[in-house]
């Protein structure tokens, strides 16, 4: 399971940090509002371009954009603003996140969760960072 998964699914904000009230959510946690909300709202035909990890709460990337939607579409409620929620987050991320030639799970079926390797990162070097930005890029 993703290290953010635990944190996202009870609520929380992947980053640690908790700044909505909770007793104001429609949801109590992410997984609820994915599993009764967005999976039931949100269907498409899987297979060409798109497609979904039934595990989805194993794909890091993944917890943090349906957190993003899900704390997006709670504010969209409240404040009555859900063109606003489809147009500028719902669509995107679920472009991306069902994306079968570039998103965190083309590599899944509908039936089996397969993970990513991480990108590839040459080892830490931590000269580059002192100075001024740029000043060591050659």
């Amino acid at each position: 399971m993703s290290e953010f998964a635990p944190r996202a699914l009870e609520g929380g904000n992947p980053a640690g940090n908790d700044d909505g009230d909770r007793s104001s959510r429609l949801y109590p946690d992410l997984e609820s509002w994915v599993h009764d909300h967005l999976s039931q709202v949100v269907r498409r035909r899987l297979g060409g371009h798109l497609t979904w990890c039934p595990e989805w709460y194993r794909h890091a990337e993944a917890i943090m954009r349906l957190m993003a939607m899900w704390q997006e579409w709670e504010m969209a409620i409240a404040e009555g603003t859900m063109s606003n929620w489809w147009l500028s987050h719902c669509d995107p991320h679920l472009a991306v996140l069902m994306s079968r030639d570039n998103g965190p799970f083309m590599a899944c079926t509908e039936k089996e969760h397969r993970p990513l390797k991480p990108l590839p990162l040459a080892p830490r070097n931590h000269q580059v960072w002192q100075g001024t930005p740029f000043e060591n890029m050659s």
